[in-house]
């Protein structure tokens, strides 16, 4: 009895799996594209360092179809990241609908998204009909046409089984994703000749905060996995500079003013390796700040830090 209710559970997990919706796109895509977003994020003493290797790029145009039998009619909720249509046996729907209404029986439903910024995502939710990997995408026409305007009588198109990870949520876009985060303080703080060393107390990578920049001038910030690295304003491998005025802070690396705040956050950065943190100021500003904080990222489950 225990070994037959074992067995019943396990399958009405699994169907309640198979049935769960989730983000999907063309296998590998999200991974180029995500890849190519952390690589470009790479800087030496404030120069932008992009790869010197070869980079690939996304489908920008990409089809998502699935083969349904409904038992009964359904409403499905679409979601696309991307201009896009739909199919519904081979008819065009009006417009980019949000909801659609499926008759019982045999249906092809297809799904055609254009992003050329992100990968192409759709995510679909309905009582049986739902995004999953079970889903077939290809980013190839469905004929080639000749000069003369006729159809081949044969398709080049290569379907795959859709891509996909834990973005379950339809308000989860997965060109949204960021890792998780947590504020951290510097375990001590230094002063040195035109500064504050600042140190975090072990090796980590995230981004600083500055408090309360008060007054005008440019602030100078380096970073080092060890104290030698961070105090060597001349060769450290990775630096940064502000340029603090009245009312507003400037990035001079990245040229991109804001309205200054009770705090500045360095939001281009998203994971600076570092174990300390040395800020100075010119020796003709009259800036200082109160604080600062480093606010570590992780991904629960894939990274531990």
């Amino acid at each position: 009895m225990k070994n037959k209710l074992a067995t019943l559970v396990g399958a009405l997990a699994l169907s309640a799996a198979a049935s769960a919706q989730t983000w999907i796109w063309y296998p590998g895509d999200y991974e180029i594209w995500l890849g190519n977003r952390m690589n470009n994020r790479r800087t030496e003493r404030g120069a932008f360092f992009p790869p010197f290797w070869k980079t690939d790029s996304h489908y920008v145009v990409v089809e998502f179809s699935k083969k349904l039998d409904l038992a009964e009619p359904e409403e499905i909720f679409i979601a696309a990241e991307g201009k896009y249509n739909v199919k519904l046996d081979g008819k065009l729907q009006f417009g980019m609908p949000s909801t659609l209404k499926l008759p019982a029986g045999k249906h092809s439903l297809n799904i055609k998204v254009w992003n050329q910024s992100t990968p192409p995502t759709i995510y679909v939710k309905g009582k049986t009909v739902n995004t999953d990997k079970t889903w077939k995408v290809t980013y190839e026409d469905k004929e080639w046409i000749d000069e003369s305007g006729k159809a081949s009588d044969t398709s080049a198109t290569v379907y795959m089984d859709a891509g996909c990870w834990n973005f379950d949520g339809a308000t989860q876009l997965p060109s949204k994703f960021s890792l998780a985060r947590k504020p951290m303080k510097a375990v001590s703080s230094t002063p040195r000749k035109e500064g504050v060393l600042y140190d975090f107390g072990k090796e980590t990578f995230g981004y600083i905060t500055l408090k309360e920049v008060k007054g005008k001038g440019t602030i100078h910030i380096y970073y080092g996995e060890s104290p030698e690295e961070a105090l060597d304003t001349e060769y450290c491998e990775t630096l940064d500079k502000l340029l603090a005025e009245p009312g507003q802070i400037t990035d001079l690396a990245i040229r991109n003013t804001r309205k200054l705040y009770d705090e500045y956050i360095f939001r281009q950065q998203q994971g600076l390796p570092l174990c300390l943190c040395h800020l100075r100021s010119g020796s003709n500003d009259t800036g200082r700040f109160h604080a600062i904080r480093i606010p570590a990222r992780r991904v629960p489950g894939l990274i531990q830090m």
